[in-house]
């Protein structure tokens, strides 16, 4: 049976592997298959939560283009005749790329990625590696016009993307202890230091400040280890909740007045979305495709990147006038469940899979797509 096959480095619990995961779920059908293609070695939070109809597999890879891999992935598209594979970073599309050349498989290839930079040294790579791409899907405007440029794509083939997320039941505004939330896994470009250092600054007007952190803490344990120093060094415990990764995002939501992310690069946040759909209001920097979606709902404030002072200014706006931050927790749930549900992604994605597979002559998963 034909399939269409998402492939990423890991389930963890991240904006990337929640998109590709949601749409591997929304393409399983009784008459195609859906796989997900995860490249490291176990599972991760995900997967007990994926679909029976979704098949899922694991290429156990030591290290991004381990040879033996690859070569699995390669006979695992020709054995189960996928037809259509969406990378969702580009070490993924790399994987893919040398996995089609060491088989028979000759699937339509599309790049989903979900960063807000673009690595210049990359740029002759791609170049060799990706110019085989029939379609690339970004996040943000800057990254979409550097892949039209570099590889020469038509407008059509080289997309603007939001990311979707499901909108909740909603609930009533959180009247508990005063509370921020993150959820942003610990590496690097979170700038978790520029959170600390906040919260440092806020609970002086807020003493009964709590600020939770939601996210993996060990995918970067050096970096980690250093935000472990600095909490202490800022004597944040009892202000500062390190709350590690959790399965009921919507939940921790729920108990918080005001979403927040802290970053010093950004794509768009699946985060943020999850923010506005709970009602919250949000704060965060001045990096990416989000601040426009902010600024275009008047859902939140930005501020610059490494910018305590203004953090804690914006914040305790919000948290000391809480009629007013439920009114603009109240315009981003609008705002995403008009321009950024799931269904809004979901549909964007299977036009531009319809379109593809019937330009590469796959015109029965194409008919099958539509149903």
């Amino acid at each position: 049976m034909t399939g269409i096959a998402q492939v990423m480095n890991s389930l963890g619990r991240s904006g990337l592997e929640y998109v590709a995961s949601r749409l591997a779920q929304a393409f399983a059908q009784p008459d195609s298959d859906s796989h997900l293609l995860v490249t490291s070695r176990v599972p991760g939070d995900l997967f007990d939560e994926m679909l029976g109809e979704v098949r899922v597999d694991f290429f156990r890879r030591s290290w991004p283009l381990d040879p033996s891999a690859i070569r699995r992935l390669g006979r695992y598209l020709e054995k189960h005749d996928i037809q259509l594979v969406h990378s969702h970073n580009w070490v993924s599309a790399y994987q893919v790329w040398a996995a089609l050349r060491m088989s028979s498989a000759r699937p339509v290839h599309v790049l989903h990625d979900h960063c807000g930079s673009y690595d210049e040294w990359r740029g002759p790579l791609d170049r060799m590696v990706l110019g085989s791409l029939d379609a690339v899907v970004t996040v943000t405007e800057p990254v979409r016009a550097r892949f039209a440029r570099l590889l020469g794509l038509a407008p059509d083939r080289c997309l603007l993307l939001p990311n979707g997320v499901a909108l909740g039941p909603g609930g009533s505004p959180w009247t508990g202890r005063p509370t921020v939330i993150q959820v942003a896994n610990f590496h690097v470009a979170k700038a978790h230091d520029t959170a600390f250092r906040t919260a440092a600054l806020l609970r002086e007007q807020i003493p009964d400040l709590r600020w939770v952190c939601v996210g993996d803490l060990a995918e970067n344990l050096e970096y980690t280890a250093r935000m472990r120093e600095l909490f202490d060094a800022l004597e944040l415990e009892g202000c500062v909740e390190l709350a590690g990764g959790c399965s009921d995002v919507r939940e921790r939501l729920r108990e918080a007045n005001v979403g927040v992310l802290t970053s010093d690069t950004e794509g768009l946040p699946v985060s943020i979305l999850e923010y506005m759909a709970e009602s919250l209001p949000v704060v965060m920097t001045d990096v990416g495709q989000a601040p426009h979606v902010l600024k275009e709902s008047q859902a939140g404030i930005v501020v610059p990147p490494q910018d305590p002072e203004s953090f804690r200014d914006a914040l305790a706006s919000l948290l000391g006038n809480p009629s007013e931050a439920v009114t603009v927790g109240l315009r981003g749930r609008a705002h995403v469940g008009r321009y950024f549900s799931d269904e809004v992604m979901i549909d964007a994605v299977r036009s531009l899979y319809l379109d593809l597979l019937q330009e590469n002559g796959k015109a029965n998963l194409a008919e099958r797509l539509r149903r």
